[in-house]
């Protein structure tokens, strides 16, 4: 009865500590943009803060997982969001923070979210049971899911009353989230003494190590093949040509815009919460199913508007919110399966690393799509970008799923956590 009690805890402390320092966070990372731009009127000055934001990820990923690995996970979350907190209430120092001040702010913060980030991914298998770990996943999800929700509206709200009500709101929210990840009971499932595991071996040799997984256990190159393909071709076709497609194309306003976004927020809320009440019986068909209706979704974003762009504004936004919806929801139902079998595959004294190493190739891939996808639109259609990605998921999809090296690998797991769960 302890451990259920402890378990319970910890599953909602951790929740909790999304909502509250996601919520800040979102609300502070969109007021900069809305800041800096109405500070300058550049958007040179706008796109900088939004590289900001990602240079010190690229950096600093792989040292964080080095560092998730031979450290206590524990400390590496607490003291990443009080610190996080700390960094970002530097900002009331100036009776009016310069855009200097806010630079420095969003580097050194980006910084410490890049460790705070694979030591908490790393973590989260030691503080549920394995059984547990799948529904952990899909609340960090919804959770996720409701702060961009949230943390839009919250940040309009918040700059209203100027900037500095931004600062000490996020400052605050990610101190109160790291006085509640110290009552986490990280060693609750904990199976290996990470700190102790690790050898004295060189920075490179750490990383040939954890590269070794991949080749030890080809189930995890291929499911990550399909993640980061996945994230890539989303990139390519959502962060560019469809927001062209919808404003400049179809003549949706900016608030509708936002209200579409928001029921994507909305779809992926919804799954994460029912694959968390419910048992999903397979989750290979769960992942094949959903990473095809994923890419599907991209495909019928586009292909109506190829085919008739006489639509009213009114029909065109009732089929892209219908869309985004069905897009959300497919989401978590696609990739929690997979995040749960690469935590319960990868070797705890390695997790920090290899999801380093994750991290890395996905904050790569981003920026890269979303310059290619940039360079397009001059000379191609938004809605062929758009079709073309959603072909490529459902490709990739296909032929990676259907490896029978994959269908081993989740019948396998999914009969040892049948096992265990009995016992």
């Amino acid at each position: 009865m302890t451990n259920l009690k402890t378990e319970l805890r910890n599953l909602r402390l951790m929740v909790l500590g999304i909502l509250i320092s996601k919520t800040g966070s979102v609300a502070f990372t969109f007021a900069v943009g809305l800041y800096v731009l109405g500070i300058t009127g550049s958007a040179m000055k706008l796109g900088i803060s939004v590289l900001l934001f990602t240079i010190p990820r690229l950096i600093f990923t792989p040292l964080a997982g080095v560092v998730a690995d031979k450290f206590d996970r524990k400390y590496i979350v607490v003291f990443g969001d009080i610190i996080s907190g700390l960094i970002v209430l530097s900002g009331l120092l100036m009776p009016k923070p310069s855009i200097t001040h806010i630079y420095i702010i969003v580097v050194l913060l980006s910084s410490v979210q890049s460790f705070f980030e694979v030591a908490f991914q790393a973590a989260q298998p030691d503080i549920v049971s394995d059984e547990k770990l799948f529904q952990l996943n899909a609340y960090s999800q919804s959770a996720m899911s409701a702060t961009n929700i949230f943390g839009f509206v919250l940040s309009g709200i918040l700059l209203s009353f100027g900037i500095r009500i931004v600062i000490l709101v996020n400052g605050v929210s990610f101190i109160l989230s790291g006085i509640s990840e110290w009552f986490i009971d990280f060693s609750f499932n904990k199976k290996t003494d990470v700190s102790q595991s690790v050898e004295k071996q060189s920075f490179a040799d750490q990383y040939k190590t954890s590269l070794a997984v991949f080749k030890e256990q080809p189930i995890i190159s291929y499911v990550v093949s399909l993640s980061l393909a996945a994230n890539f071709f989303i990139a390519l076709s959502v962060s560019v040509p469809l927001v062209y497609m919808m404003n400049r194309i179809l003549g949706i306003s900016e608030m509708y815009l936002g209200i579409i976004n928001a029921i994507l927020s909305v779809g992926i809320f919804v799954s994460s919460m029912v694959l968390a009440k419910r048992k999903v019986h397979s989750l290979y068909k769960n992942s094949f199913l959903f990473a095809v209706i994923v890419g599907m979704t991209l495909v019928f974003m586009g292909l109506p508007f190829v085919l008739n762009t006489t639509y009213t504004v009114p029909v065109a936004i009732a089929i892209l919110a219908l869309l985004h919806f069905i897009a959300g929801y497919s989401v978590p139902a696609f990739t929690v399966p997979i995040i749960t079998l690469e935590q319960q595959l990868i070797p705890p004294e390695l997790r920090g690393k290899v999801f380093g190493l994750i991290n890395l190739a996905s904050e790569i891939g981003r920026p890269i799509a979303i310059l290619i996808s940039s360079l397009l639109i001059p000379t191609v259609l938004p809605m062929h970008i758009l079709m073309f990605s959603g072909i490529m998921i459902v490709l990739i999809t296909v032929i990676i799923m259907t490896s029978s090296i994959v269908k081993t690998a989740f019948a396998e797991n999914q009969m040892k956590q049948t096992t265990d769960t009995i016992e």
